[in-house]
């Protein structure tokens, strides 16, 4: 459960860090955003068992409280608060952030990076 846990505050790094979906995106645009741009390829050690089981966490901590989507306040910038409208958008043909095939191409990605 601790790679779990070090999958979620990875999430939780990377949504505060970056520019994230609009307010009324769902969380699959989130997790898929931190899949494309994040660590979640690299945090979960290139296993899509161990992507999913954090990505699990990551709908279970936000079923839970809505909020950690939120953005601190920091110097620069005011607090925000930004809701997710549901974990999944039904009228979207197939959600990225939970295909392996998907994972695999971005595993794929980051390893020829990696390379050059």
């Amino acid at each position: 459960m601790q790679e779990m846990g070090a999958l979620y505050d990875d999430f939780a790094e990377f949504t505060e860090g970056h520019d994230q979906p609009e307010d009324g995106s769902h969380l699959q645009d989130f997790i898929l955003e931190w899949l494309e741009h994040g660590d979640a390829v690299i945090e979960s050690g290139g296993s899509f068992g161990t992507y999913l089981k954090g990505v699990i966490l990551i709908i279970a901590r936000w079923l839970d409280d809505p909020a950690i989507l939120d953005l601190k306040a920091k110097a620069d910038r005011p607090a925000q608060t930004r809701r997710a409208s549901g974990v999944l958008d039904l009228a979207q043909v197939g959600a990225l952030c939970f295909d392996r095939d998907y994972f695999r191409t971005i595993l794929m990605r980051r390893l020829v990076r990696r390379d050059e």
